[in-house]
């Protein structure tokens, strides 16, 4: 680089530092012009690029949910948050016109994560009996669970636990964690709707 080409990179290079936010605009602005001209050729190159760049981009994304993992699970409910109703709507448009796909993912998620699983059916039968209370989250069922030792409320056994209403939800309960307790599935199913004296009493006649 020659003396006059070295000056005038000095220069320019002042200029834009002190002209800081024009150059940022009109960088913006530029950028916003061009993506619109050739948006086809933008895209393509791009999903060109992802394609012969596959591991990299999988190395690449499995390191920043790593280093990032709070962040980005604080925008995903901050986003499911203020776009629940779109989300929903979008959810319920593609599992129509999916139907296959969409049961075979249901299954696949219900497998790997029983405990959203459960938390979604009894707060989606809460709604549908207009059920008062605060709900329950599956981070304070697993700490009910871990009060009662990870055992039946009723029966006392350790078998894979199932979330009941001391108070059914037909009979008026809240859908809330002071009305919830972890049962087996027989204890469960066993005392259905009854209140609880009355399964109580069952019990002890047998």
């Amino acid at each position: 680089m020659n003396e006059s080409i070295a000056r005038k990179y000095e220069r320019t290079k002042k200029w834009k530092a002190a002209h800081r936010e024009y150059v940022l605009a009109y960088q913006i602005e530029y950028n916003k012009k061009y993506y619109a001209k050739h948006r086809e050729y933008i895209n393509e190159h791009k999903k060109n690029y992802r394609i012969t760049h596959h591991e990299q981009f999988i190395e690449r994304d499995r390191k920043y949910h790593t280093t990032h993992q709070e962040q980005i699970n604080k925008r995903g409910r901050e986003y499911y948050a203020t776009h629940r109703e779109q989300r929903d709507k979008y959810r319920k448009k593609y599992a129509a016109a999916n139907p296959e796909k969409s049961r075979k993912w249901y299954k696949i998620y219900h497998t790997r994560h029983p405990e959203k699983s459960s938390e979604y059916h009894t707060r989606r039968r809460a709604r549908e009996v207009n059920a008062e209370g605060n709900g329950v989250t599956a981070r304070q069922w697993e700490k009910i669970k871990e009060e009662y030792f990870q055992r039946c409320a009723y029966c006392n056994q350790e078998k894979p636990p199932q979330m009941d209403h001391i108070v059914p939800l037909s009979k008026g309960g809240k859908h809330d964690i002071d009305n919830i307790v972890p049962a087996c599935k027989s204890c469960n199913s066993s005392k259905c709707d009854s209140s609880l004296l009355m399964f109580l009493y069952r019990r002890s006649q047998l």
